[in-house]
């Protein structure tokens, strides 16, 4: 068998026939590549601009680095919070010593709801009628009051996310539209997809967030705060000492 092989090998037309085969095999191969990539660029081509960009960025298959709570992020939020907050004397300023002041008002109805239940309790356990009146009549006529802390509190709150929403979509839009940067965020620049929603539904959200995390942190440390101050002056400066050492 071996012999027989090797005076197949050996002829000429033999070796020719493999190297036609061998070429005919790559040049059909080359086709095939070539048509498949010719397929995808008309499938680019007929698709429009912002899907043609979400398409580069999936045949691109590009990792976008994740959010870093690092010195670049603080300097973009500064950037950011001189927007929303034009001044100290600005409106949404304004707003954001209301919404302390209402916190500040609503810590203190919490303690007055706590004290006066538990005198109200006291009158119904000493059985004192004239006392459980005068404490329930009290607790009523405080109710308007405490309400219209709540609802200054969520006027305040929803009224900040929408003056500093307004100062933000403003000014993006003011540089979205500016010369070309449409025509280039739309057509040319694959970093961004979806630029439209970021501009109304991801600046929303990130607004919302600004605010509800400033009175989801303001509201804690104010409670930290007159607990270690109801403390102290009860129990001493030594107690409270101890309990954070």
């Amino acid at each position: 068998m071996a012999p027989n092989f090797s005076k197949l090998t050996s002829r000429t037309d033999i070796k020719v026939a493999l190297a036609a085969s061998a070429a005919l095999s790559a040049w059909f191969i080359r086709n095939k590549l070539q048509s498949s990539s010719n397929k995808n660029v008309k499938r680019a081509t007929r698709l429009s601009p912002e899907e043609q960009v979400q398409y580069m960025i999936k045949e691109k298959n590009k990792k976008v680095p994740k959010a870093q709570v690092d010195a670049r992020f603080f300097t973009e939020l500064k950037a950011l919070w001189s927007i929303m907050f034009p001044g100290i004397w600005s409106k949404e300023s304004g707003l954001m010593v209301l919404i302390a002041l209402s916190l500040i008002s609503r810590s203190i109805c919490d303690l007055w709801l706590i004290q006066h239940t538990t005198l109200v309790e006291g009158s119904i356990i000493t059985m004192n009628l004239p006392e459980f009146k005068k404490l329930l009549f009290q607790f009523f006529a405080a109710m308007p009051m405490i309400s219209l802390v709540n609802n200054v509190l969520k006027w305040s709150i929803g009224e900040a996310k929408l003056r500093i929403r307004t100062n933000l979509s403003l000014h993006l839009y003011q540089q979205y539209l500016k010369g070309f940067t449409y025509y280039q965020v739309t057509n040319l620049d694959n970093r961004i997809s979806n630029a439209d929603q970021v501009l109304t539904t991801d600046v929303d959200k990130f607004c919302d967030t600004v605010i509800d995390l400033y009175s989801n942190i303001s509201k804690p440390l104010l409670d930290i705060g007159i607990y270690l101050y109801r403390l102290t002056t009860n129990l001493g400066a030594s107690v409270s000492t101890q309990l954070y050492s």
